[in-house]
């Protein structure tokens, strides 16, 4: 089987929770079509750090209405209710993308460093890192590199 390598942006102190483990379900709006148990995630850490900060690895992928996600990822999302209310303001459902298998870089790839690879631009959420594409396989390198 064939597994998608993406790079997610995520809010530092949301990055931070992921590293520690204290957040094991990452909560999305909009979820990549193709995302499945297997898939690598690369963690890039918007706020202050500007930098890919760890991987992890894709466990399980839950659509569901906002009540039931709410039950469901309540304890492993390390959100409060008021934060995930307006997160998912007039949305009918939500995505909770189940992880494991979560390392943390011995060294950031910073932003100065991804902005060496050609035409590379921050998600505003999410993109593919196809090994076919020049770009993404030295994105791809870096951060392996960084392991």
């Amino acid at each position: 089987m064939k597994y998608n390598f993406l790079l997610f942006a995520i809010k530092s102190i949301f990055a931070e929770k992921i590293l520690s483990g204290e957040k094991t379900i990452e909560l999305r709006r909009v979820c990549p079509i193709n995302l499945k148990s297997g898939d690598m995630i690369a963690i890039y850490s918007s706020g202050r750090d500007k930098a890919i900060v760890g991987v992890c690895k894709v466990r399980n992928v839950i659509k569901l209405g906002l009540e039931e996600l709410w039950e469901r990822s309540r304890n492993e999302a390390s959100i409060s209710k008021n934060e995930f209310s307006n997160y998912f303001y007039q949305r009918e459902f939500g995505y909770g993308i189940e992880i494991f298998e979560v390392k943390k870089l011995t060294r950031p790839v910073s932003l100065d460093d991804l902005k060496r690879v050609k035409s590379f631009v921050v998600p505003q959420n999410f993109r593919y890192l196809n090994p076919s594409r020049l770009e993404d396989s030295k994105i791809r390198k870096y951060i392996k590199e960084s392991l």
